[in-house]
């Protein structure tokens, strides 16, 4: 049974929940108006290079923004619930507050950069180019995120 604790809200918190919504509608709207362009096939696969390798049905877009919407929702209804996450370290009373803190951070961090991770992807398939040198630093810097959290939520036991 881990501790039950409110987790304050910091100025950095309320950032990334912002940014978050307006990146989540800049997302939809734009996809929705790349959707209503598109022809019939696009590119839904591209090789290391970025350049289109396999095309499929336009509809594939909706499902990619259907599954930008359940990320979005999913990360956001997460946060206020820390005392229900699984952490790599035994949860006290001592340090629950700091652990939940980090946790609820590093949820509104990761779900700003799944959003512009989408983004991305979106406007690879509108330009037919999946430009590897946006891509590629942006995985980074998810991967980032990811040991960050670990790194400082082992440190901070």
């Amino acid at each position: 049974q881990q501790p039950k604790i409110k987790v304050p809200v910091t100025a950095r918190d309320w950032f990334n929940a912002i940014g978050a919504w307006l990146v989540f509608a800049i997302v939809l709207f734009y996809g929705l108006h790349v959707y209503s362009r598109a022809p019939r096939q696009i590119p839904i696969r591209f090789d290391w290079l970025g350049h289109p390798v396999a095309g499929g049905d336009k509809t594939v877009m909706l499902w990619l923004l259907g599954i930008v919407s359940l990320c979005f929702i999913g990360l956001g209804v997460a946060c206020p619930f820390p005392h229900r996450f699984n952490y790599a370290v035994k949860i006290t009373d001592a340090n629950a507050e700091r652990q939940y803190k980090l946790a609820v951070t590093f949820l509104r961090e990761l779900r700003l950069a799944t959003l512009a991770l989408f983004m991305i992807i979106l406007c690879s398939i509108e330009r037919h180019y999946l430009r590897p040198w946006i891509l590629y630093p942006m995985i980074a810097c998810m991967i980032f995120l990811i040991g960050r959290y670990i790194y400082r939520s082992l440190k901070m036991r």
